[in-house]
């Protein structure tokens, strides 16, 4: 092959690698199956998920239960979006009582709300 079909050949493949890895946003905390599987129900602490997970981006305050609140977002140009939100409720001991998965509220992001 000819230097010049070698060059061809690179930039197309360059410019195709930075497309398909440039068109996607994401925000917040993915929390998938597998980092879910992880804490364990009546064990796990609240800041053992804070190490894990940092600082969620909601806390609230249900009588004596707290919801840990993760958020995730994430947009792309090949679909498959997610808005998504994981909330893990501790007991007054700090200690883990349950684990809901739902969906995200597209938080007042334009885009997101667009996208979804």
């Amino acid at each position: 092959m000819s230097t010049m079909k070698k060059l061809v050949l690179g930039i197309l493949l360059g410019m195709a690698t930075v497309g398909m890895t440039a068109c996607s946003y994401k925000q917040g905390t993915e929390v998938n199956q597998a980092t879910i599987s992880k804490f364990q129900v009546g064990k796990t602490t609240k800041d053992e998920i804070i190490s894990a997970l940092g600082v969620p981006q909601k806390m609230t305050a249900d009588g004596t239960d707290q919801w840990l609140t993760y958020s995730y977002t994430e947009i792309n140009s090949l679909g498959g979006n997610k808005d998504e939100s994981t909330a893990f409720i501790v007991n007054k001991d700090g200690v883990l009582k349950n684990i809901v998965k739902g969906k995200g509220d597209g938080g007042d992001n334009p885009l997101i709300k667009a996208a979804m």
